[in-house]
């Protein structure tokens, strides 16, 4: 999350609840601002006996 110097700052601020409640929020912003992609490539094998 350090990353994102505005939403990191407003983070540290907030008090930490035994159950992590209060982060969900922040996560959520930071997901919606930096996406992440993973590429999958399929590879195509060739069957034993073709």
């Amino acid at each position: 999350m350090k990353r994102d110097a505005g939403l990191y700052e407003r983070f540290k601020k907030i008090k930490a609840d035994s159950k992590n409640k209060k982060s969900y929020p922040y996560i959520s912003q930071y997901n919606a601002r930096n996406p992440f992609y993973i590429i999958q490539f399929n590879v195509e094998t060739e069957s034993p006996g073709q």
